[in-house]
C-alpha cells in the first residue's frame, strides 16, 4: 500500500507543475528514488 502510494505521488503531475525545468523534475525524481535503491542494495548485500 505504502509503495503504491509513493509511486503514485512520484508520478503525480501536481509536484511536477511546481517545478520549472525538466532538470528540476529529473532531480526531484532521482532524490525520491535513490534512497529506495540504496535501501534495496543494503538489503541485498
Amino acid at each position: 500500500m505504502h509503495k503504491k502510494t509513493l509511486v503514485g505521488w512520484a508520478s503525480s503531475p501536481s509536484w511536477a507543475d511546481k517545478m520549472s525545468t525538466p532538470q528540476e523534475k529529473l532531480l526531484h525524481k532521482i532524490s525520491c528514488v535513490s534512497p529506495l535503491l540504496m535501501l534495496c542494495d543494503f538489503i541485498l548485500s
